[in-house]
């Protein structure tokens, strides 16, 4: 079913400094008859709904959703692309933040285990003095 919807088939290229430039777009198309691909300097992408409107939100649709962007994706206005770069960063950071814990997480689990087999060693030797009393 989604196949046979209506969307926009558009192509871009990417000039100096790989900046995105010369958008064809196909409005009122379907994604059957889009022929979607990556290709060296370039990309044709289908977006259901709305046509990109300049070749830099082509590029940020490609960049951020893939070739084929669904119904309700697509946003790349200035406040999604900074959600999407803040989401990038903790990913990217996360093995980072993880590295940095890891030694303080390990030395609070041993802590927590000696004191806990201090306490288990005192009661045992609570638990001796209690039963030979008991047996006195």
């Amino acid at each position: 079913e989604l196949a046979a919807s209506l969307g926009c088939c558009f192509s871009l290229g990417y000039g100096s400094r790989m900046e995105p430039c010369c958008l064809r777009i196909e409005p009122a198309t379907t994604l059957g008859s889009c022929a979607v691909e990556r290709r060296l300097g370039g990309a044709t992408a289908f977006k259901f709904g709305k046509c990109p409107e300049d070749a830099d939100e082509a590029s940020c649709l490609i960049q951020h959703h893939g070739l084929i962007v669904d119904v309700g994706e697509g946003s790349c206005g200035s406040q999604a692309l900074a959600t999407t770069d803040f989401n990038a960063a903790i990913k990217r950071n996360a093995c980072t933040v993880f590295a940095a814990l890891l030694p303080a997480f390990i030395a609070a689990v041993l802590f927590v285990r000696h004191i806990l087999s201090r306490r288990q060693a005192e009661m045992t030797e609570g638990q001796q003095h209690l039963l030979a009393d008991a047996l006195e």
